[in-house]
């Protein structure tokens, strides 16, 4: 299950507790205690389709990319130049043009220093590309969630579902369009500020 699913199916357990807590049925007048179930109204979102579309989301994903791209090319580099050096090194050594054994040590030091500092680099990247994607995931995550709840304070369902987790579907149930659309308008409101 995808990031943004797994968002989904959080706020749709929020929105469920909330509407729940919201709509419990008074119990009936007169001797029978028993409450009535509230009517229960669902709704569902093609997460594919909000994947697709919603511009935060292509947006933010675009400069994941990006910025994954230019740790690559930058730790691509230092790993050609850190080859070139090894390569070096043994042409030296068969060419027999270490004038003395220390002279061969410092430079293994040194490779193997460069080296070193390569892998901190590579270490430091995936540490802050890792930090953000979870920053996104976040983001990601409050934005549809505060959107659902206002989304449903005007429609009132019982459930949102992804559409993943539905067998057999209604396609009179698809709320996808006015979500996607709900979510870009209120990003780009956002964007304009």
């Amino acid at each position: 299950m995808n990031a943004i699913s797994k968002i989904l199916s959080l706020a749709v357990c929020t929105l469920f507790v909330a509407c729940n807590s919201n709509n419990q049925a008074a119990p009936q007048a007169g001797n029978d205690s028993t409450a009535v179930a509230p009517a229960i109204t669902v709704a569902y979102v093609d997460m594919d389709t909000l994947q697709a579309q919603y511009e935060y989301y292509l947006d933010c994903r675009q400069e994941l990319e990006t910025t994954y791209n230019g740790f690559q090319a930058t730790i691509g580099k230092k790993a050609a130049a850190l080859q070139n050096k090894a390569a070096e090194i043994q042409q030296k050594l068969q060419e027999g043009k270490f004038v003395s054994e220390t002279e061969f040590n410092n430079a293994q030091a040194a490779f193997a220093k460069q080296q070193a500092d390569v892998e901190q680099l590579q270490a430091k990247y995936a540490q802050q590309f890792a930090e953000k994607e979870q920053a996104f995931n976040k983001a990601l995550e409050d934005s549809i969630q505060s959107f659902l709840v206002d989304y449903n304070k005007e429609h009132n369902f019982t459930l949102i579902l992804t559409r993943a987790v539905i067998l057999n579907n209604n396609p009179q149930l698809d709320i996808t369009a006015d979500i996607v659309k709900g979510l870009n308008d209120r990003y780009n409101q956002g964007k304009q500020k």
